[in-house]
């Protein structure tokens, strides 16, 4: 069943757009940033991070007042610049693997339409050629080619396209809704969601390519908004127990072990930087960096003291409020950040 949500950023979906839920509205999104723990460090004192940068959305207002920016910046908010901005919504970001672009979804007043940003030129391309629903993109590593959710054929499946978008190849057909799709590293298949086992009760999916067959990764109530590591060991997403708590999960692919990353008020998985080392996060309009290798290390020595203490906590290295933002254009005092991403850009 296709509901519309109003602020759930559920399986890769955002606003009003399409989205696997079980109830009508969840309110995720937090604006407070009382409280908040000092950074630890910046980008200048951690080794590796001086030619990160920040990929973000930062979005105001709701309905037809809201309009979303798309921003990079240094790990302090300095040099920020807005990459693109949208009178409506912006979502569902999709870094390529060598972090020279990104795929979105925009939608403003029609469709919702797929767009490719190159972010060292700014140069945008439309990738949605047809008046349909394209809920998400992915880029494969190549660059070669396109995986995209949209509801070419009325229901929303999984179709693979040239990298303009064109000459789509459906690859998914169910009557439940497929969509999310996400690259594995290798090529060889994709991971997505839906919701084919079990109505308003979304999983994670495998798609093989060579046998063109499905496996099931995720046994959880509630299942979305994958993301895979570029080294293609882990999978992270997030999990909705039936009391409607939403915890970050990251799960090992090779042999499916479970880490939970701690609750969360934001539908967001964390996200991986382009060279595997960082997971990217946010909460409370604050992004976090955290060290992957320290992060899985946790778990082995982890006892009930640990369990007051949030992994992510523990293992954030590096953490951004919006308050931070140096970029006048933008009032951040309503603002929401969403969907952080981390690049590796030479200025």
């Amino acid at each position: 069943m296709l509901v519309l949500t109003s602020m759930a950023a559920i399986g890769g979906v955002h606003s009003a757009h399409a989205a696997i839920s079980d109830d009508d509205s969840i309110s995720l999104v937090t604006r407070s940033t009382v409280n908040q723990p000092q950074p630890p460090n910046r980008d200048s004192e951690v080794d590796g991070l001086s030619s990160e940068r920040l990929l973000f959305v930062i979005e105001q207002g709701a309905g037809k007042a809201r309009a979303s920016y798309l921003v990079m910046a240094h790990l302090d908010g300095s040099n920020a610049r807005i990459l693109a901005k949208v009178s409506g919504a912006l979502f569902n970001l999709t870094v390529s693997h060598d972090g020279q672009s990104v795929v979105f979804t925009q939608q403003q007043q029609s469709f919702p339409q797929l767009w490719r940003l190159d972010i060292k030129t700014g140069q945008q391309t439309l990738l949605s050629p047809t008046r349909a629903n394209y809920f998400s993109g992915s880029l494969s590593p190549d660059k070669q080619q396109l995986l995209i959710a949209a509801s070419l054929t009325d229901n929303p499946e999984i179709f693979l396209t040239k990298v303009d978008g064109s000459e789509p190849q459906q690859l998914t057909y169910d009557a439940a809704i497929d969509i999310a799709p996400q690259w594995l590293s290798n090529q060889q298949g994709f991971v997505f969601i839906s919701d084919r086992e079990g109505l308003y009760h979304p999983q994670i999916y495998r798609y093989d390519f060579a046998s063109q067959q499905t496996v099931r990764l995720t046994n959880g109530h509630y299942v979305a908004n994958p993301k895979i590591s570029p080294d293609g060991q882990w999978l992270s997403y997030i999990a909705k127990d039936p009391q409607g708590i939403i915890t970050r999960v990251l799960q090992r692919l090779s042999t499916g072990e479970i880490q939970s990353l701690g609750s969360t008020d934001l539908a967001e998985a964390m996200t991986f930087s382009n060279n595997g080392h960082w997971g990217v996060y946010s909460q409370d309009n604050t992004i976090g960096i955290v060290d992957l290798a320290k992060l899985t290390s946790v778990q082995s020595k982890k006892n009930n003291r640990q369990r007051s203490e949030p992994i992510l906590q523990t293992a954030t290295v590096a953490r951004f409020s919006l308050n931070e933002l140096a970029l006048a254009e933008i009032e951040i005092s309503d603002a929401i950040i969403r969907e952080p991403q981390l690049i590796e850009y030479t200025d």
